[in-house]
């Protein structure tokens, strides 16, 4: 059994499986690499973090929106404008059709 297991020092390259995108995020150990593997270790790690960096940011972004409008929809109520808070609604209610539709026209794309 313990031939099976190798320590980190024996392992050149190392996939993860990122269960959130499905992409393979890949770690490599320096110590068996030449410098021409690093290099492209390098770009490859330098791409995953940008690529990690965008999908943060725009994570941000959809958050701070959702917020935005909740707190728009709670001061609505709150103020007793009841037109205004359905009209709200009712542009959610659009918007989320639209964005299922853009989905399910996605889907049958692939």
């Amino acid at each position: 059994m313990s031939g099976l297991c190798k320590s980190a020092k024996q392992v050149k390259v190392e996939q993860l499986l990122d269960s959130s995108t499905g992409t393979v995020a890949t770690m490599s150990n320096p110590d068996h690499l030449s410098e021409a593997e690093l290099r492209v270790a390098l770009d490859r790690a330098n791409a995953d973090i940008f690529r990690q960096a965008m999908r943060i940011n725009n994570l941000e972004l959809i958050g701070s929106s959702v917020a935005k409008t909740l707190a728009k929809v709670c001061e609505l109520h709150l103020a007793g404008g009841f037109v205004e808070l359905n009209a709200e609604i009712e542009r959610l209610a659009a918007h989320y059709q639209h964005q299922k539709a853009v989905m399910s026209a996605a889907r049958k794309v692939h």
